[in-house]
């Protein structure tokens, strides 16, 4: 398995350890370079949805829907989560 689909698994993983009923990975446009096609990732939870658009890959969308997730977020270890190695 490449890197590339290690991050979507890992992202669809996070998504559904984050409580959400759905996951989505897709693109906007048609007919365009692989790169060009506005590619977007949304998890799908009870009233709401987070949604990042207009990445390059599948791959970069879904690692942004992850950062987002990830933002602000409280392990359940009750330590803030870090998106850095900097960071204890």
């Amino acid at each position: 398995m490449a890197e590339s689909d290690d991050i979507v698994v890992a992202c669809a993983d996070l998504v559904g350890r984050a409580g959400a009923s759905g996951f989505e990975i897709g693109y906007l446009h048609d007919d365009v370079p692989v790169e060009e096609a506005g590619w977007y990732a949304h998890a799908q939870y009870k009233g709401a949805r987070i949604t990042v658009e207009d990445h390059q890959s599948p791959t970069a969308a879904a690692l942004a829907l992850a950062q987002r997730l990830l933002d602000g977020a409280t392990c359940r270890c009750r330590r803030p989560v870090s998106l850095s190695d900097r960071r204890d």
